[in-house]
Parts: C-alpha cells; structure tokens; sequence
C-alpha cells in the first residue's frame, strides 16, 4: 500500500488558511470537497479502523450511499436499502473490500460529520501527480439523537499515488514545517471520535495475560481465569442485545477456554470450589448451544457457495431465523437469571482471593510452565495418537475427538503463550490454527446436515409453507453432505503435516521434552 501520513492542525486556523500556506510551497492543482453530512460506520470491535480503513454513509438526492476508503483507494455505491451486514450489500466492488475483514459482525454508527475542505493534487516539478492532500474540517457529533454538535479542528491526509513514495519526502518535509501542523497517529475517524469525546473501538475478545517465566501454577491459574472470566463478561450485554453472532461466539469461547484449562491444570486449586464452578460453566456451554448451531447454519446459508434456488433460500432462511429467535428469547431468560448472576459473582469473588495461594508443596507451588508442558505434551502425543490411525472411513465422531483434543492443546499453549519461545510457539500455534480450520469445518458440515434432517423430520404439517421449508432443509442437507465429502481430502492431508518431524521438534522444544523428563512418562 501506498504511504499515507496524517496530520492535525492548530483549531483556529481555517482551512483556506492552511492551503495558502502549503500552496505557496508546493505545486498544487486545487479542488473542492463541497460539505456534506457523514456517518463514520465500524464494527463493535474495530475491524475496519485496525486495517487503516474508513467507511461512511452520506444521503443525498440519490439516495444513501456507503463509501470505502483506504490510502488512494476510493470505491462506492448507492444502497437500495438499509445496510447492517455484508451481506445487504449489492454485489460489488464495496462488497468485495468489506466482507472479508468484518465478515459477519454488524456494521454500527460511530459519529456523524458534517466536513467539507480542499483536495490538493500536489505535483512534481514535471506537473506529474505525485500524491493526493485532502484537508477537511467541520464538526461531528455522537450519532444519537439531540447529541451536541462538536468543532473538530482541521485535518489533513497525504496520500501518494504508488510508486512515488520517495518523491513525496519533500513535500512531507514541507508541511511538517508549518506551524501549528502536528503529525497524527489517528485516521479521520478516530480524529472525529476524538472531537466528540470518544475513543476507537477496540476487540474486547483479545486475551490479554502477561506471566513471569517461573510464576507459580495457582497464582498463574487465577490470572488467567481471571482474563477469561473479562472476556465472558464483556460479551454478555452484547449475546442478551443478538447485536451480531460474534458475541455469543466470542461469549462461548471464553467459556471453553476456562472450562478447558480447569481440566488440564488440575491439583493447583481448591477442587471442592472448582468442581462447583466447572460444573456452572458447563451449565453455561450447554444453554448457548443451540443459539450458536442456529448461528452457523445461518451464517452458512448466507454463503455466496450455498446453491439453493431463490424460494428455497428465502423460506429456510426466514425460518430459521424464527427459530433463531426464538433461541435467543430462551437465551436471555438464562442469562438474567439468578444462576446466570451467582455464577460470575461467586467466579469473581473466587479467582479474586490470592490470599489463598500460600507457600507449600503440591502442584500450585510448581511453576506453571511445568503443569502446562507436561499437560500439553500429554494432549500433543494424544492428538497425534489419534491422527495415527485416520483413513478416508474414519467416522467423524472420531476426527471430531482428534479436533477436541487440539482445541484444548490451542486453549492451553494460548492462554500461556508469554512463557514460550515467540519462534517455536508462531510455528506450533499456525499448525494447531490450520488443523482445527480444517477440522471446524468438516465437523460444522456433518452437525449441519444432521440438525436440517431432524428439523425437517419434526415440522409440523399444519404449518405454513411447510413443504417448501421441509425440501429446502433437506436440500442444504444433501449440500452438508457434500461438503464434508469435499472436506476429506484436506482434512486428510492437514492431519498428516500436523505430525511432521518440523512440527513436532518444535513441540518438543516449547515443551522442553529433553530438559523435563519425567513429563512423558
């Protein structure tokens, strides 16, 4: 991508000001930036700032209109109707830019502008263009009605055209000598979140546990539980709102994380108490299952590769988007209720009681790098135990048990990452990730077929529309089904570079096989 810089200036100074200033310098052709009113779109966690994008809605005589920018790239389009998801956006140019990087997360207002300001084409002493500048200023507001409007000072945007990086070092040396131009490390976004009083919006979901290299296995077990149990909480407003399916995954996440590192470090904390909280947050797996099953049926059936005709899609879609909420009303009285509310309070007050972890032997006094590399290298041999004996006819129960044992191998080496070797650990982790994509989708296909062939068996006939939903069911199936043929192969040949010599060396190195012997016993 082509360099891009930014920069604020000093409040007072209008616009026509700046460009006088930067015109007298530079070799510039002007145009102007009529004002117009914008909406500043993102997702909860971020996506498209983290990628030094901007995405904007404006209303004008044509309609509303999204528009994608990053560094010279400017692509849009008209909408025809309200646009939450990807997936209510036309095909397209937008679409293509869009999808990939919020996938199935909801698109919410951050801001509305009202800017406008100058386009300088800044040229070389050919008159060749070599980099755009676009200087804008206004005032923006919090997109809530009646929300105060706010002055946002001026702000510019260089952005050069490819291949002229290097020419564009004199005019950067140009502006940054202005005065009352300061360099900023904000895109126009964040600068207008900035106005109004707000901040970026970050992913809440990223687990975030930094542990000394000998740190005890209790004191370690609690930091790291307490990082998930944030994570949980920070996703629970959000599954009870069904703002998008993101939550409830990220929710469900943290749950098997805590419930997966529970069963692996064991003997490090009071078992009476922690056989209590495994068996609440079990409770807690199993009342968000069938919301996220619901969940990835529709995100699949939303899928350019889903090959149902128009009808067909249009009914199964709007039922299972009924059984959706109809989950989601089931959900929520779970997750307001007392139980739901005693669980994270008294998982709280547990995981925040250091004082209990006291000097003595037993496990909790070991270092937990030992726990963790005598349990990792136990599930590693597991795994690969299980990979031994896979052919083109193993069920998948059993490939779905090999996927179970890598995803706790992931949980745990993930939730200890800071005492590994960032080299070894890059390696063991990007066969793990390749392994359970692989796997997670074969074993979402086969639970996908299953579900739509027992819904279709139990549809009641007095029903609306009962036969064509019966048929659609069946028809995504059969697709299912042909998925998972299709999965076999790479499943296949993704459990076999899993137990390659490279892999495994660098397991035996980030579990210190040679220096603890005693772990593979």
């Amino acid at each position: 991508m082509a360099l891009e810089t930014r920069y604020a200036a000093r409040r007072d100074w209008p616009v026509e000001r700046l460009v006088e200033s930067l015109a007298a310098l530079l070799t510039v052709r002007r145009r102007p930036i009529t004002r117009q009113r914008v909406t500043f779109l993102d997702t909860f966690d971020g996506r498209i700032g983290r990628v030094g994008a901007c995405l904007t809605l404006t209303a004008d005589a044509g309609g509303n209109r999204i528009q994608w920018r990053q560094g010279n790239l400017r692509v849009g389009c008209t909408l025809g109707g309200m646009v939450q998801f990807a997936w209510d956006l036309p095909q397209g140019s937008v679409r293509q830019r869009i999808e990939p990087i919020i996938e199935m997360r909801r698109l919410l207002p951050l801001a509305e502008a009202e800017q406008d300001g100058v386009l300088l084409e800044v040229m070389d002493e050919t008159r060749k263009i070599i980099a755009r500048l676009d200087i804008v200023a206004g005032r923006a507001r919090a997109p809530k009605r009646r929300s105060p409007w706010q002055p946002f000072q001026p702000f510019l945007t260089l952005n050069a055209l490819r291949g002229y990086d290097e020419q564009c070092a004199g005019p950067i040396a140009i502006i940054e000598s202005r005065p009352g131009i300061e360099r900023s490390d904000l895109a126009l976004q964040g600068h207008v979140l900035r106005a109004i009083g707000a901040s970026l919006p970050q992913d809440v979901s990223v687990y975030r546990v930094e542990l000394e290299p000998m740190v005890r296995a209790d004191i370690g077990s609690l930091r790291m539980q307490r990082e998930l149990l944030r994570i949980i909480t920070a996703n629970h407003a959000g599954v009870l709102t069904g703002l998008d399916s993101e939550f409830l995954r990220d929710f469900r996440v943290g749950v098997r994380r805590s419930r997966a590192l529970l069963g692996q470090i064991k003997d490090v904390l009071p078992q009476a108490e922690i056989d209590h909280f495994k068996t609440e947050l079990s409770w807690l797996g199993r009342i968000t299952g069938p919301a996220r099953e619901l969940d990835v049926l529709l995100l699949g059936l939303r899928s350019p590769s889903t090959k149902l005709n128009e009808d067909q899609q249009r009914v199964i879609l709007a039922r299972l988007e009924q059984e959706r909420a109809r989950a989601q009303q089931a959900l929520t009285e779970q997750l307001t209720s007392e139980r739901y509310r005693q669980l994270v309070n008294g998982w709280k007050e547990f995981l925040s009681q250091d004082v209990r972890v006291k000097p003595g032997d037993g496990c909790g006094a070991l270092p937990l790098v030992t726990i963790v590399s005598r349990r990792g290298w136990r599930l590693y041999r597991r795994t690969l135990s299980g990979i031994e004996h896979v052919s083109n006819d193993t069920p998948a129960h059993a490939l779905h048990q090999i996927r179970t044992d890598a995803k706790k191998l992931r949980y745990l080496i993930d939730a200890a990452a800071s005492l590994y070797d960032p080299g070894d650990l890059a390696i063991v982790l990007r066969a793990l990730r390749r392994l359970q994509s692989v796997l997670g989708e074969f074993n979402d296909a086969c639970m996908q077929a299953s579900w739509l062939r027992q819904y279709a068996g139990v549809l009641d006939e007095t029903e609306r529309d009962v036969t064509s939903v019966r048929q659609a069911a069946e028809a995504l199936a059969d697709l299912a089904d042909r998925r998972t043929e299709e999965l076999r192969k790479p499943a296949n040949q993704q459990l076999l570079r899993f137990g390659e010599s490279a892999t495994r060396v660098a397991f035996e190195r980030i579990f210190h096989i040679k220096h603890l012997p005693e772990l593979v016993q």
